[in-house]
């Protein structure tokens, strides 16, 4: 179940992104166009040679390589962008959406946001990759935290999914978020590593 739920995770990612996926080699390439990177590959629960096969695949500048379960040591040529993010899974029941929440959907993604005098104090998206919702960008105001604004975006991203026949959720947690989605009933899947070229 972990290898689908991240695949899930990969193609509901994408879409969330707006970014084009498929397979190439060992790993999902994701073509994702940020200010911060053009592309991205994953790869979930390598072996060693699997990660040599993509190193040497992977050619110029802005790229990123995701590894998704244990890793141990350096990638040759890449350095280490992030190795505190958590992949977390929960399994979705029926919810209502919480009466602060709006719920706009643009492209198969569905986003959601909390309002206060025409300003967002919160955010988050879901895109479905069949049965299972991949939550993304869940974002609170620095000056609106720690007053439940996360978990109502959580729960109600949750209820959207749900309604629409998701009955698994995946996610990429920050160390922070990870506080929060574990404390809704979220469980660590795997850990999650970034590299960059050098």
């Amino acid at each position: 179940m972990t290898q689908e739920l991240a695949q899930a995770w990969v193609r509901g990612w994408a879409t969330s992104r707006g970014a084009a996926v498929r397979r190439e080699g060992d790993a999902w390439h994701v073509a994702v166009h940020a200010t911060t990177r053009d592309e991205e590959y994953v790869l979930i629960e390598p072996s060693p040679a699997q990660i040599e096969r993509t190193r040497t695949l992977v050619t110029g500048p802005r790229i990123w390589l995701t590894v998704l379960g244990v890793h141990e040591g350096a990638i040759e040529g890449w350095e280490v962008q992030s190795r505190v993010e958590t992949l977390m899974d929960a399994s979705l029941r029926a919810g209502t959406l919480p009466a602060d929440v709006t719920i706009e959907v643009l492209d198969e993604v569905a986003h959601a946001a909390i309002m206060l005098d025409g300003v967002v104090t919160a955010r988050g998206q879901v895109a479905l990759a069949g049965e299972v919702a991949v939550l993304d960008r869940i974002e609170t105001h620095p000056d609106h935290r720690r007053q439940g604004r996360g978990r109502l975006i959580v729960e109600a991203l949750q209820a959207w999914a749900h309604e629409r026949g998701a009955r698994h959720g995946v996610l990429l947690a920050s160390p922070d978020g990870r506080a929060l989605y574990s404390a809704l009933g979220w469980h660590d899947t795997m850990p999650a590593a970034t590299f960059v070229r050098r």
